[in-house]
């Protein structure tokens, strides 16, 4: 073999070099160094041998894309070229490129495909073909919430949206909603994405709020009186007048028992809701309650549930007004004394009668008008009703009065009074404090009475009369000509002669007094009680003013000389007493003012009391100054805040100047005019700095000069 011979030393080689083209090529051979003692090596013979093709790995790529984007046209990458080749150098790239993705397919993960196609080279076989993958975004779109509003009470509306940059494509939609945050009170509440989505599309989203704006609620036309048994019909108003607006109405009895509940009811486009309870079959005070959506407002009524063929009330005392219920100053109490009668006017709902009542402390005189038709409702000791009337002569006020008789029906309790009074304003009185209208809350009376009349049935005659007003000192005679002249309507058109008792009436003591009726005897009638007339005697007006009948302190009075006899500014009494505070030079005898003092003052002043029949007293300072010689003149008070005055005794006519300069010699009064005998003068000051004053006075060709000190 061959490792038999000498030397293999042959010279072998081939005609390729690197590189070369693809082809058949030779080996070639030499004898060199090749020898062997055994052997000749002959024939020397070359070879054929082949370059194949190179592989050449094809890979078919393309960049990522965004969901609507049409179908991408892939390119090749290579790997495995060698000698500096490139895609430059190949024969053909017609490769078969493409994709499995479609235009508006889903966003996701796709793959290239490739396939040889025409491509050929000489030199590489186009080996493996890859494909690769690449990705479909989401599209990117900006979506911005619609902003809202609603009024409290009403339902959301849709939550609407704009897109705002970028486009839905291919008929594409977005699904799901937007929300807001949680809430029905009046506020802002934010609009959120919600579940607004589409998964191809990459949701930026631009929010703004909802606003609930604020409303009203106004029930009092559920107010209106309706007899035991009926249904009522309940009416509320939303102000702003819109509707969709969710109202819940509810009814409380006078025990605060619920006995009635609606559904949500929404108003019409007017505003209104409307509802109706079903029948009502126990008599009171029903509480109405209007509610807007979650509470965001609430208004109540009162419904009175009235029997018309039921009894009557009367009243009539005072009360001690707790501090509070004079809205106007609710520190003021005091004694008030009113008087009432209240009774249905026979077969109709017609409410009868009157009602005062009155406040000195305040200054508050009220007077009904009329009481309101349907609200007399008497439950047990319990009665209320409503009306209108007069505050001090001027109308436009409303009212509502509870009364409890604490002896009915063989009760001890004590009888309490409440008047509810408002107007325009707001509420002007409530001795209730603020309680519901159909509360028990009321003031226990410190004297008078209030009584309920049970209805009966037919038989004797029973008059029921209304409340009779008189001014302070209306003597008893009149009063009894009106109940004469009243009682012509009493029994029919017959002329029947009554006997009238007014024993308790005090004509000078403003209160509540009752006059007692009986009928003579006659063929038509007979009374089951005597008639009962309440009368009600005003509040004397106070004076207004305590005069003197002279001012001046003579020069020659002594021990036991009349100074002036007191006389009262007063215009309904003309009897006073009176009565000054300590005074070591004055005192009082009868009304007369009498000197008793020694030296005689520049000027003095007392307190002066008037008291009329009524116990009212006023009480008043009156100044006196001594009476000038020629002269000087008297200033007084001095200091003085806002007014002083000036006397001087002229003992002629002739022209007296007076001039008031400041501290720095400023001329800051002046007044010129012809005066004799003793001449007074009152001069006002409010427009004077506090300080230190020169007062010049000139009568003729004399001059006088005093300070005056200007607090």
């Amino acid at each position: 073999d061959a490792g038999d011979l000498d030397n293999e030393g042959f010279a072998l080689g081939t005609d390729y070099n690197q590189f070369d083209a693809v082809g058949t090529y030779n080996t070639t051979i030499a004898i060199g160094t090749a020898t062997d003692n055994n052997y000749n090596f002959t024939p020397l013979n070359s070879s054929t041998f082949e370059v194949g093709k190179l592989d050449l790995a094809v890979t078919a790529v393309t960049g990522d894309i965004t969901y609507g984007d049409a179908e991408p046209t892939p390119t090749v990458e290579y790997a495995g070229f060698v000698n500096g080749d490139d895609a430059g150098d190949l024969d053909n790239e017609g490769f078969a490129l493409g994709t499995d993705y479609n235009q508006f397919d889903a966003v996701g993960t796709y793959n290239t495909t490739i396939a040889i196609g025409t491509a050929t080279d000489n030199n590489y076989n186009f080996t493996p073909l890859n494909s690769s993958t690449f990705e479909v975004g989401k599209l990117d779109l900006q979506v911005t919430a619609d902003p809202q509003s609603k009024f409290c009470g009403q339902v959301d509306p849709d939550l609407t949206y704009q897109i705002t940059y970028g486009s839905l494509v291919n008929n594409d939609e977005l699904s799901g909603e937007l929300i807001r945050e949680e809430g029905e009170v009046v506020g802002t509440y934010a609009i959120l994405k919600g579940t607004l989505d589409n998964s191809n599309y990459a949701i930026t989203y631009v929010g703004v709020d909802l606003s609930i704006e604020a409303i009203t609620i106004d029930a009092s036309e559920s107010g209106t009186p309706v007899q035991v048994g009926s249904s009522a019909d309940l009416s509320a108003n939303v102000s702003p007048g819109v509707g969709g607006v969710s109202v819940i109405f509810e009814v409380t009895n006078e025990a605060n028992v619920v006995v009635f509940t609606s559904d949500p009811v929404m108003t019409n486009s007017s505003g209104e809701a409307t509802v109706s309870t079903g029948a009502l079959n126990t008599i009171g005070v029903y509480k109405v309650t209007a509610t807007v959506g979650s509470g965001c407002s609430e208004s109540v009524a009162y419904l009175p549930v009235y029997d018309p063929n039921g009894s009557f009330v009367t009243g009539g005392g005072w009360i001690m007004s707790p501090a509070g219920a004079y809205k106007a100053d609710v520190s003021l109490t005091g004694k008030a004394n009113f008087g009432f009668v209240s009774k249905y006017k026979k077969g109709s709902s017609q409410v009868d009668g009157n009602t005062e009542f009155q406040f000195k402390a305040g200054d508050l005189n009220f007077k009904s008008t009329l009481h309101e038709s349907g609200t007399l409702v008497i439950s047990g000791k319990k009665a209320t009703y409503r009306g209108e009337g007069t505050i001090n002569g001027q109308p436009g006020y409303k009212f509502t009065l509870v009364a409890l008789d604490g002896d009915y029906n063989g009760g001890t309790a004590s009888d309490e009074f409440r008047i509810k009074i408002w107007g325009g304003s707001g509420i002007i009185y409530d001795n209730g404090l603020g309680a519901d209208d159909n509360a028990d809350d009321a003031t226990t009376l410190g004297g008078g009475s209030i009584v309920i009349h049970e209805a009966k049935g037919k038989g004797n005659k029973r008059i029921v009369t209304d409340l009779v007003s008189v001014p302070w000192n209306t003597p008893s005679e009149e009063i009894e000509k009106k109940i004469t002249s009243m009682s012509s309507t009493w029994f029919e058109g017959k002329a029947i002669k009554l006997t009238i008792n007014s024993e308790s009436y005090n004509a000078l003591q403003p209160g509540l007094y009752e006059f007692k009726a009986n009928l003579l005897e006659n063929e038509w009638f007979a009374l089951e009680e005597p008639i009962t007339v309440n009368v009600l005697v005003a509040d004397k007006p106070l004076a207004t003013d305590i005069k003197l009948s002279n001012s001046i302190l003579l020069r020659n009075i002594h021990n036991g000389s009349l100074i002036g006899d007191l006389n009262t500014i007063d215009p309904v009494d003309d009897q006073h007493t009176y009565s000054i505070a300590e005074n070591t030079d004055f005192e009082l005898v009868g009304k007369s003012l009498v000197w008793k003092g020694t030296e005689i003052p520049a000027t003095a002043r007392i307190t002066v009391f008037s008291t009329d029949r009524a116990g009212q007293t006023i009480e008043r300072a009156i100044e006196l100054s001594r009476e000038p010689r020629f002269g000087d003149f008297n200033m007084f008070p001095n200091p003085a805040e806002s007014d002083v005055t000036i006397e001087v005794e002229l003992e002629q006519s002739m022209n007296v100047g007076i001039r008031i300069y400041d501290a720095v010699g400023r001329l800051v009064f002046e007044d010129e005019s012809v005066q004799n005998g003793i001449s007074k003068h009152q001069i006002n000051i409010d427009h004077l700095s506090p300080g230190l004053y020169t007062v010049q006075l000139k009568t003729g060709q004399l001059v006088m000069n005093k300070r005056l000190i200007k607090k």
